[in-house]
Order: C-alpha cells, then sequence, then structure tokens
C-alpha cells in the first residue's frame, strides 16, 4: 500500500478515463518566420565618398505574442577639403519595437517553466474556453498557466538609438598629423509591461 494516496488525476491517466494528451509547448511555441532587406549604395570621387545601407528586419519570436522589428540606418561620409585636411562624419541611427515576455516573472517563475512542469494530459485550456487553473492541483505543483502568461502578458518596449561621431585630420608634416574626434551615443527607451 501506499503511504502517500495518488491523487485522482494520476489514476485517471492510468485508468484510461483521461486520454488527453497534448505537449503544453506546442500550445506556447510556434515557427517564427524572418523578414529582412538591406539596401546599400556607394560611391564618390577622389576627394568625396560615401557609403550608406537602409535595413528593415521582421521578425516573429518562437514564443507566441513576441516579435522584434528593427529600422536602421549607416552613413559614412569621407571628404578630403584639402591636401591637408580630411574630414569623416559617421552616423547610424536605429529604431527597434519589440514585444517579448519577461524571461523570469518573480515568484510564480517563468513561462518556459510552467510549460514544461505541466503534465501533457492537462489541458490548458477548460472546457468553456478559459485558462484551466494549474495552481492548488493535486497532481501539480503551483506554477501558472503558460497560455494564459503569453496570451494575457503586454510587454513591449520602443528603442530609438542613434551613435554617430565626426573625424579631423589634419596633416601638420609628412608622419605628424592631429586627429580630433567627437563621438556620441544616444538611447531612448520607452516599455511597458
Amino acid at each position: 500500500t501506499w503511504k502517500v494516496k495518488v491523487p485522482q488525476e494520476i489514476l485517471d491517466v492510468l485508468s484510461g478515463k483521461n486520454t488527453y494528451d497534448q505537449e503544453p509547448l506546442d500550445e506556447v511555441l510556434h515557427t517564427a518566420p524572418m523578414q529582412q532587406y538591406q539596401l546599400t549604395a556607394s560611391g564618390g570621387t577622389e576627394n568625396f565618398r560615401f557609403a550608406v545601407a537602409g535595413e528593415y528586419m521582421n521578425t516573429d519570436g518562437i514564443i507566441l505574442n513576441s516579435w522584434f522589428k528593427r529600422y536602421s540606418l549607416r552613413a559614412n561620409f569621407d571628404a578630403k577639403l584639402s591636401k591637408r585636411l580630411t574630414l569623416r562624419l559617421n552616423l547610424n541611427p536605429s529604431y527597434t519595437n519589440k514585444s517579448a515576455l519577461p524571461v523570469y516573472t518573480g515568484s510564480d517563475g517563468s513561462m518556459m517553466g510552467s510549460a514544461l512542469g505541466t503534465f501533457n494530459w492537462i489541458p490548458l485550456r477548460d472546457p468553456q474556453g478559459g485558462y484551466t487553473v494549474l495552481r492548488g492541483r493535486a497532481d501539480l505543483s503551483e506554477i501558472n498557466n503558460a497560455l494564459a502568461t503569453v496570451e494575457q502578458t503586454i510587454a513591449r518596449q520602443n528603442r530609438l538609438r542613434f551613435l554617430g561621431n565626426i573625424n579631423a585630420e589634419y596633416k601638420i608634416l609628412n608622419g605628424l598629423n592631429v586627429n580630433v574626434m567627437i563621438g556620441t551615443n544616444l538611447m531612448g527607451v520607452k516599455g511597458m509591461t
């Protein structure tokens, strides 16, 4: 005889009364398509050269309700203003927009941990189409419903970033140059969880 009573939910699976068999990870993960487009132009003359590149990237995350979009531009300009003075300018602005679940949600654990910890005989939706309550079950530890977490969590972030520098090089003598560079890295982030 068992010293600890076997939960009825497990006995139902063993007896064939509960035939539900769905991998919880299959309900919260999916194939994630990605699109990426780049356009580049370069050219110039002996005294002026340029290279400009733009990019757009859009990808779904493998977790439902997650995605990432990026718009970026790179521009490099190189101008020989005289025999002694050269000016270089590099600009790199970018904008990203993403929806991503927090990796860890405090004492409740993570969505992936919840999906991995849920037995495949427990449906993540109840017969009425709502979310199955997993807390308080005899056959499961205290975890959240992973499907409810991915469908109900709103975690968005927008980021605007600008990297740039300007470089002036002056040739004093053959083999002796003065080089002055000024650069910046600016970032603004707005998010909601």
